[in-house]
């Protein structure tokens, strides 16, 4: 059974994560991350994974430039709790 590309791609997905949380440290970590699954999707049936991890990172970076803590505000009442334990607040 051959190892899907999704599995592979995780790793470098993770970078991608870490590098825009460190780019943009008022947006919680918990939502970028959601962010990069989202567009991550969006790249699922791609011919051609060895970029996606690179496309997604772009994609999200290009979100979180238009929006700003915008974007974190508009996920601030979301029904879900935070997993981080903290207590949902406005930025």
């Amino acid at each position: 059974m051959a190892t899907s590309p999704w599995v592979l791609a995780a790793p470098r997905l993770d970078s991608a994560v870490a590098t825009l949380v460190a780019k943009f440290p008022s947006v919680p970590g918990e939502l970028v991350r959601a962010l990069v699954n989202r567009a991550s999707h969006t790249f699922a049936d791609a011919r051609v994974q060895d970029y996606v991890p690179l496309l997604v990172e772009r994609s999200v970076r290009a979100e979180l430039e238009a929006y700003g803590t915008d974007l974190a505000d508009m996920f601030v009442d979301s029904p879900e709790p935070p997993r981080s334990g903290r207590p949902h607040t406005h930025l």
